[in-house]
This record gives structure tokens, sequence and C-alpha cells, in this order.
């Protein structure tokens, strides 16, 4: 009696000689000793059993990787392709006439000179400080220069959820949606990290990080259900390097730019939101009073800016698509450089520089 008429569960374990449509005279037959397997398992001469199909299975693997690899290359080629023919042929400025935007921290600094830029540009401004006598002057200012601009005014702490809900709650009823968040607002203090008492310390965490957040929670699902906006976060170069006398603003601001980091990745690898537009600032040293004992060994590479040119960049490059913007736009290049060189290397630059914020005594 031919095996393979049996019933298989007395073929398990077995070996027989046969004919193989596929593989020919002479392939062995191997029925498995797995009990939930009812299928034979068919192996070459020159293989032993179910060699085959594990030898087939890395092949088959390593074609996928070598074709991953390739598709990367082509990639990474036609991305470093885009930015040189950007960088000679930047993108065209966006219109953002008639568009509604939020800028907090809008009573004073560079806030003041964002909302201002953003009126320039078209756009209805909604100023939202906690300074209630700044944040009016600003929407006076812009008022003044603007008639046609419509403003509104929000008193709103940041640091404080419950504010910052209830604000967004009036800005929806008042103005309608934002398209355009200009998350600014921020404070700091220049001393050694053991002479910041812990009030001072939880201000700055709860103003410049989870003020960001609060805002952005309450602004961006408006965005992502229309699938358009924009959403700019003030980090600072204290984002991507260690500034003394500045620890806790420091943590604050790499937590900022980590924020739009992990947030740009979220959005892209859920595929929706194509039309909302991340960028994240990065001044070096601004000029908005808030820093009173700075210094700078090259002023003509490393130039302290005026709010109102900082301002300027922020927009154009927001207006151009841009994700990332460092003012002065060195610093990009700069720290591209210097995080590919040992840490002792890194060092010896930042002594080289000399560049950085003392501490203010007024804050003792």
């Amino acid at each position: 009696m031919n095996p393979l008429s049996n019933p298989v569960e007395k073929l398990r374990g077995k070996r027989y000689r046969n004919e193989c449509p596929i593989h020919g005279r002479n392939t062995w037959i191997q029925y498995s000793n797995d009990p939930i397997s009812k299928l034979p398992t068919m192996t070459g001469k020159l293989f032993s059993i179910d060699i085959f199909p594990r030898f087939a299975l890395i092949i088959y693997r390593i074609n996928i990787l070598i074709f991953d690899i390739f598709i990367f290359l082509i990639s990474a080629i036609l991305e470093y392709a885009r930015l040189i023919y950007r960088y000679f042929i930047p993108r065209e400025r966006k219109s953002i006439e008639g568009l509604n935007a939020l800028v907090t921290g809008a009573g004073n600094g560079i806030g003041r000179q964002l909302a201002i830029e953003l009126a320039r540009n078209g756009a209805n401004i909604v100023c939202l400080d906690f300074l209630i006598n700044e944040n009016e002057e600003t929407s006076a200012e812009i008022k003044k220069q603007f008639p046609n601009i419509k403003t509104w005014t929000v008193t709103c702490d940041v640091s404080s959820k419950k504010d910052v809900k209830l604000a967004i709650d009036v800005i929806k009823k008042s103005v309608g949606d934002i398209d355009i968040l200009i998350n600014n607002a921020g404070t700091l203090c220049c001393k050694p990290f053991v002479q910041h008492d812990f009030d001072q310390i939880e201000r700055i965490i709860s103003t410049n990080l989870l003020g960001q957040l609060w805002v952005l929670r309450a602004i961006l699902p408006q965005m992502i259900a229309r699938d358009t906006g924009y959403v700019v976060a003030m980090a600072s170069f204290a984002g991507h390097a260690g500034v003394p006398n500045m620890v806790p603003y420091t943590a604050s601001k790499f937590g900022i730019k980590g924020m739009m980091e992990a947030l740009f990745i979220e959005l892209r690898q859920g595929n929706r939101a194509h039309g909302i537009h991340l960028m994240t600032v990065s001044p070096f040293l601004v000029d908005t009073g808030m820093i009173k004992n700075r210094r700078v060994r090259f002023p003509d590479i490393l130039d302290i800016e005026t709010p109102e040119r900082a301002a300027e960049v922020i927009i154009s490059n927001m207006r151009q698509g841009n994700a990332i913007v460092f003012i002065p736009n060195i610093l990009y290049y700069l720290m591209s450089i210097i995080r590919i060189l040992p840490s002792r290397v890194q060092l010896l630059i930042t002594d080289f520089l000399d560049s950085g914020i003392g501490v203010d005594y007024d804050q003792q």
C-alpha cells in the first residue's frame, strides 16, 4: 500500500521517496512531527529536513534589506539635491493675509514684534499675555500702524492650564479658528543653579515648557480637523547646548525642541495633518531686555539681534515653510559640525567662542 494513502497520524516523522510535481523524481517527502500540521514537507536530496524553506526565507530577507538600502540611498541623494536647490532658490512665501494668528507673550520683547510683523503681512492678531497694560499697548500699536487689521487682547497666564482652557474657549467664541500659533511666552533667571529657589525653577518650567504644551494641546485639534495651520515654537540656542547660569531655562528649551521633533514625527507617521506646518526657532541672543549680563567674543559672527529683525526673519521663514530656524543662520551650520565632534573638542570650541550669559546680580 502506498504509504501516502495511510492516515496522516501514522506517518508523522517518517520519510518516503516519491515523485513531486514541482521538484521531480526521487524527492523525499516527510510528514511533520508537529501534531498541528497535516501537510508533508518537501526536501531535496541535498538538503536536510526543513532547511530549504529556511534558506529561502533568509535569501528573501536579504533581498528585501538590499532593496530597502537602495531606496534609502536614492531618497537621501534626492533630499540632499533638494536642499542644495532650495539653498539657491528658496520657496515662495505663502500669503497669510486674512488668517487668524495667536501670539503668546505678546506684551513685550520679541512677542510684540512678532504680532506687529504678522499684522504687517495681513494676519489678524490675538495678543495673549498675563501683563494687561503691555498687552493692550501691543494691540494699540497694531491698530495704529494697520487700521484694517483686526486685533483682540486676551489676559492669560500660560503656566496655568486652567487659564489656558478658559482663554482658548473665549478665543474660539469671539475669533473663531486659529490658523497661526506663535508659542512665544517665556521667562528666565540668570544665576547658578543652586541659587535658584524651587519656586523660580517651577515658574521657568511651567511658563516656558508646560505653557507651550497647554496652548498647543488646546489649539492643535482644530488644526488637525481642518488639515491646515502653522505652529511656531520659540526655543533657543540653549535648547541645543547647555548654557551655564541658565540651567532651568536650558532644560525648558531642550523640552520644547524635543516636543516639536516628536510632534512632527507623530503627525508624519500617522499620515495625517500634512497641511500643518511646524517650525522651531532657536535664537542666540535677542535684545529683549531680559538678559542684562551677556558677552559675545565675535559679534560679527554671533551678533545680538534686535527683536524687530528677529521677528522679520521668523515670519519670513514661516511663510517659506522652513522647519528649523536659527538666528543668526550660521548657528545651524555651527551646531551641525559641533555635534559630530568628540565631547572634549566641543568644550574647546565653547572656550574659544567665549560667548554666553553672566550672572544677573539683580536676581540674587
